[in-house]
């Protein structure tokens, strides 16, 4: 779907989803960079990351989840345009100093989500519904750090004030082979469950396609933040093309 001339590194936080990780080959080409973040796996001199989302709570006591925050701190430092996905929104979240709480329940389905002005959400509507599968949200954040998307429930993006650094908290990335396994392995009520199902289909898969402009803003705002010079300091010379 998008071609690009920067080194796209991908860091993989999950483990035995084969079909996620494939999903990003899809998405932004075949050329990308992937790292397992599980097997401490990190890219040194990224030009642009990408974090995804992951079946690991950010508070579990991991070693692997305390590397990658402080490796997403030094992209952030060193001006690398990070675009970070549920978990990924979490730990670009906790590099900068907000805190991230597990919820009473689970925030799941297709849901809601008013945005703010941000060139993130250029082209999207004021409210999109994108889906989403997780129970840890984003709190007391810091003054470097805007609140850019809410739903009813919790925040749902957030971006640096200065810098080419996004999290959002809903899911653009997934097909609905990916959404039907996250809600078969959540522990839920059975209905629940069969209700969630039943709202996975193509007119609604079709409405939530719309969110995935992120990705293309995101390489454009990353191309601009290229075109100006440098990143930390490292010159860079070529460009970034988006389909």
């Amino acid at each position: 779907m998008f071609d690009s001339r920067h080194e796209v590194a991908v860091i993989d936080a999950t483990m035995e989803w084969p079909r996620y990780s494939n999903r990003f080959d899809e998405l932004i080409g075949e050329e990308i960079q992937k790292y397992k973040a599980m097997k401490q796996e990190f890219p040194e001199n990224p030009e642009v990351v990408i974090i995804s989302g992951s079946t690991t709570g950010i508070y579990e006591d991991e070693e692997w989840i305390d590397k990658l925050v402080e490796k997403t701190r030094k992209y952030i430092e060193n001006d690398v345009p990070v675009l970070g996905l549920c978990f990924g929104h979490q730990i670009i979240a906790k590099a900068m100093g907000a805190e991230v709480v597990q919820m009473d329940d689970y925030e799941i389905g297709y849901r809601p989500v008013e945005f703010r002005d941000s060139e993130i959400f250029e082209g999207l509507d004021s409210v999109e519904y994108p889906f989403n599968t997780h129970q840890d949200k984003v709190i007391d954040m810091p003054e470097d750090l805007e609140p850019i998307a809410e739903s009813d429930i919790c925040n749902q993006g957030i971006q640096h004030r200065s810098k080419p650094v996004y999290g959002v908290q809903f899911h653009p990335e997934l097909t609905p082979p990916i959404k039907k396994k996250a809600v078969r392995t959540k522990e839920l009520e059975e209905q629940r469950k069969k209700r969630l199902m039943k709202e996975i289909n193509e007119p609604n898969y079709e409405r939530a396609q719309r969110v995935l402009k992120i990705f293309e803003n995101f390489f454009e705002a990353a191309r601009r933040h290229h075109a100006s010079g440098s990143i930390g300091d490292e010159k860079v010379t070529s460009e970034r093309t988006v389909k």
